[in-house]
């Protein structure tokens, strides 16, 4: 399928899930990096304007369009980093270095949980969660490969780092008139795709079943202009070894919906294997919308709790191996896990290594 980077002309801005209301609020809040649903948004305004698709048969003559991978490239290539890589509270600000957290058994321990887990991970040390930060490629395949020993620091980069946010100041207007009205000021964080060093700009990449879209496309809340080039070079990660053993870890690479909450239903999307998920990290919900192209004005589509991406979730196989399931997924290739709209490119997924004897410890 074919690989589209898409380069952004000028600062764009994508509108998270929370409602505003101007005249009562003044700073309208964003979410980057966005859902993978306003590139396909973005990928059907394209479709349809290269072929002259009305406004009316959008929806039906664009409805085969899928996104099926979602990367972020720049110097390197760059993946939400995991959530089960944690910071140490003591390191200095500007120290991107992550740790390892630990698998303790849940024995003897009460928990008010409705779902009962064989292990939590924790650790010993003060530590807190990393919002918004990415790691390379090369680091991203040790991660899948299990291959570093758990005192590994890695190293990651803040979305700061890779991008810079200006501010923008506006005023609503009539729409009659066109004059502006009073008590209606407000700011947004426009995020542009470049900091410091001009030539690590950064670049989103897509991978879809199309390849007819033309050059130029719209992005973000603002429709601004955005660049689109094939990518018939790009190759996301190296082939993993996987291992004979009976766990893996299973990485959400963008947000996914799933109907029971935060715990994917795998079975569901994997009817042949059982499986058992023994612990997990998982990050605050995101609320998702957008809005259907195809209806008059934009007509909101329903408000979704998403888990994050970067959440990664322990599994047992009950019944094989890790080695024989990746095997069966390549034979029968299974792209997404989200219950819901996953053609947009929820619920990407990536299996990887786990060694649970080397990550087990005890912290009472």
């Amino acid at each position: 399928m074919p690989y589209i980077k898409i380069e952004a002309i000028d600062t764009l801005f994508f509108k998270d899930g929370r409602p505003f209301s101007m005249g009562e609020e003044t700073y309208a809040t964003g979410i980057f990096p966005p859902p993978p649903s306003v590139f396909l948004g973005m990928l059907r305004s394209a479709y349809a304007s290269e072929k002259n698709i009305p406004l009316d048969r959008i929806k039906e003559e664009t409805e085969h369009i899928k996104i099926e991978g979602v990367y972020y490239s720049a110097d390197n290539d760059y993946y939400p980093i995991p959530l089960d890589l944690v910071r140490l509270k003591s390191l200095h600000e500007d120290e991107n270095e992550a740790i390892s957290l630990f698998a303790s058994n849940l024995q003897g321990l009460v928990s008010s949980s409705s779902k009962k887990l064989e292990y939590v991970l924790c650790h010993n040390e003060h530590i807190e969660n990393i919002p918004n930060g990415m790691i390379d490629r090369k680091l991203f395949e040790y991660y899948l490969k299990d291959s570093r020993p758990m005192n590994f620091n890695w190293k990651y980069q803040p979305i700061s780092k890779l991008t810079k946010t200006e501010f923008k100041i506006g005023i609503g207007r009539n729409k009659q008139n066109k004059q502006s009205e009073d008590g209606k000021l407000y700011r947004v964080g426009m995020v542009r795709l470049q900091n410091n060093t001009p030539e690590h700009r950064l670049n989103f990449v897509i991978k879809t079943n199309i390849d007819n879209v033309g050059y130029l496309g719209k992005l973000g809340a603002e429709g601004k202009s955005v660049i689109f080039h094939n990518e018939e070079q790009f190759t996301p990660l190296n082939k993993i070894d996987y291992a004979d053993n009976s766990h893996f870890r299973l990485y959400l690479n963008t947000p996914a919906f799933f109907e029971k909450g935060h715990i994917p239903n795998l079975k569901k999307h994997f009817p042949s294997w059982d499986f058992e998920v023994i612990t997990y990290a998982v990050g605050k919900p995101l609320h998702i919308g957008g809005f259907d192209m195809a209806e008059k004005g934009g007509f909101p589509k329903s408000m979704l709790k998403a888990v994050p991406a970067g959440s990664v979730y322990y599994v047992k196989i009950l019944n094989g191996t890790t080695k024989a399931f990746v095997e069966s997924l390549e034979k029968n290739p299974v792209s997404s896990i989200s219950d819901y709209r996953a053609n947009e490119g929820f619920g990407l997924f990536y299996v990887g290594n786990l060694d649970m004897n080397k990550r087990i410890k005890s912290i009472l």
